[in-house]
């Protein structure tokens, strides 16, 4: 997913959460916005975990 996607879908989900009006279409949506949000940084943490583990220690 591209940064600016996420950073949408961030914002969307605030203005809705903060929206007395929205619909629980609305809601469920933002709902599995934050599901793949979550998926998202959890993929790219272990991808960075993975990264560092292959890369050679510094010794002192």
């Amino acid at each position: 997913m591209e940064e600016m996607v996420v950073l949408e879908r961030i914002e969307l989900i605030a203005r809705l959460g903060v929206c007395y009006e929205s619909q629980p279409k609305d809601k469920d949506i933002a709902l599995i916005w934050i599901s793949e949000l979550a998926g998202e940084v959890k993929n790219c943490t272990l991808l960075n975990e993975s990264i560092e583990a292959r890369l050679p220690t510094q010794s002192s």
